[in-house]
């Protein structure tokens, strides 16, 4: 087998930035992390949009902290880094899986024995106290 190594970034002549080809799983779920908080679009879109160039770019948090969101997107900047991201798409599928209701209904049965517990041992202590 070959050696395995990390593919180089993508140069962009027209914004002077490398780009990384891939996010990597850990910055995928702190992009994930970060965007669930958020309840409307533009403002989950926005955070997924700063955080990729964050993660995916050499730009830093200096030279993104020097523009809006809206100047940054509406330059092409924003669309120009995620096409030359390969698993971008990943970040839409995190979401979707962390927000599931499957994802939500085996969190509370895992908690449910925890939950019991505690009714449980009123229950033991005061008895039934339900009377027909």
């Amino acid at each position: 087998m070959k050696e395995i190594k990390i593919i180089d970034p993508v140069y962009i002549e027209e914004f002077d930035i490398h780009v990384n080809r891939y996010l990597t799983l850990a910055q995928i779920q702190q992009i994930c992390d970060g965007t669930k908080k958020f309840d409307t679009y533009a403002e989950r879109q926005q955070n997924i949009d700063m955080m990729v160039l964050y993660y995916a770019t050499d730009i830093g948090q200096e030279g993104l902290d020097k523009y809006d969101h809206d100047i940054l997107y509406c330059s092409g900047l924003i669309d120009a880094v995620k096409d030359k991201i390969e698993n971008i798409w990943e970040i839409n599928h995190s979401l979707e899986y962390t927000e599931s209701t499957q994802r939500a209904l085996a969190q509370i049965i895992k908690q449910l024995p925890s939950l019991m517990k505690p009714l449980k041992e009123v229950v033991e202590k005061h008895g039934n106290t339900i009377k027909k």
